[in-house]
């Protein structure tokens, strides 16, 4: 998970696609498409590790914990 806060002040979480010529591409958390954030306009980038809160997997039975991977990578071919 990146952050990325732009000389404007705006924050944008997000998951890093690719970078393209200093370009950020950035598919946010809440979003299905990409932003694009240009070098020049970024004013400090940070990894934040990752989006699942942590002991989310603690109480869960094995086949619950398998239902949720199993969703979790059917997202990700979307």
């Amino acid at each position: 998970l990146l952050q990325v806060t732009t000389n404007d002040g705006d924050v944008y979480q997000g998951y890093e696609q690719r970078t393209r010529e200093k370009n950020v591409i950035l598919r946010p958390l809440s979003q299905a498409r990409t932003i694009t954030i240009p070098q020049e306009e970024i004013r400090e980038q940070s990894q934040l590790g990752s989006a699942m809160p942590t002991g989310l997997t603690s109480n869960l039975s094995m086949k619950h914990l398998a239902d949720l991977i199993r969703y979790l990578s059917e997202k990700g071919q979307n």
